[in-house]
């Protein structure tokens, strides 16, 4: 069992705080080699056994970031891209910022990304982007998305890819996908934009 500490961040009301909660199948070490995206399927399995809602407005549509096992954070997008660096990896960041409804889109990342990796990363965030419930993507004036991705720079397919983060609210799963799609395409991606409204 290992207890983590994370910023619970409410999706419908916008506010956060600091919470702790045991997760019982891993040993922390294990938690530490683990990715953030991982480690936030497990606090909310665990959230949703223990029937934890937002203390604000009691809202279940919580995301759990800034993950720490200790003192140390699971995800450090830097530390991340240090990794990849050392290794020599690619890694992929792919942001979108909404303010007052405009969205801007931003990637960035490690390596000489290969038209390889775009193509199956950019597939790969939409895909996740896709299976998140619809009722979790609230859209508001103001929002944000952020993943992270990383692969081996003799990737072969998807299944190289290591999903690391996924972090959104205040957009709707629509304007995801349209945002990214519209770098997406220059890689080869395709994918109804049905399957996001």
């Amino acid at each position: 069992m290992t207890t983590v500490t994370y910023t619970a961040g409410c999706r419908d009301c916008l506010q956060a705080e600091n919470q702790s909660i045991n997760i019982p199948d891993y040993r922390p070490e294990d938690l530490l080699q683990d990715t953030e995206y991982n480690a936030m399927g497990a606090i909310n399995f665990q959230r949703d056994e223990n029937n934890i809602k937002c203390s604000f407005c009691g809202s279940t549509n919580v995301e759990p970031f800034d993950i720490k096992v200790g003192n140390q954070l699971i995800f450090e997008a830097s530390s991340v891209a240090n990794q990849a660096k050392n290794n020599d990896d690619f890694m992929l960041e792919c942001e979108l910022k909404k303010e007052n409804g405009n969205i801007k889109f931003r990637a960035g990342g490690v390596g000489d990304h290969s038209n390889l990796f775009l193509k199956e990363g950019y597939n790969t965030i939409l895909n996740r982007v896709r299976f998140n419930s619809k009722s979790t993507f609230n859209p508001k004036q103001n929002g944000y998305f952020y993943a992270a991705i990383t692969s081996p720079k003799n990737i072969t397919d998807r299944y190289d890819i290591s999903f690391e983060t996924m972090r959104y609210l205040g957009l709707s799963k629509g304007e995801v996908y349209d945002g990214i799609m519209e770098k997406a395409t220059k890689y080869g991606v395709e994918m109804d934009d049905k399957l996001f409204k």
